[in-house]
């Protein structure tokens, strides 16, 4: 998954979806939009800045791998209301 590329399809067929919160470190973030590639490397591996969803966290912005983050499922209540 490091290696996708918002907007297009990843090694594993996925798009990054921005509007999806996660959690990273204990606390539940959002992507900011901005993206960060090692330069010179033939293989591209991409950090994502996110920042916390409550600002009473904080207001800081961490770049993290999209592994380091857990997607967040929705509960049984909002799967039967779908």
């Amino acid at each position: 998954m490091d290696d996708q590329v918002l907007g297009k399809e990843g090694k594993e067929g996925k798009e990054v979806d921005q509007t999806l919160t996660y959690v990273f470190d204990g606390t539940e973030v959002r992507m900011t939009g901005r993206q960060a590639k090692k330069a010179g490397v033939q293989k591209e591996h991409l950090l994502y800045e996110v920042t916390p969803i409550d600002e009473m966290q904080g207001g800081w912005k961490r770049w993290v791998r999209l592994t380091d983050l857990y997607s967040i499922l929705p509960s049984s209540a909002e799967v039967v209301n779908r």
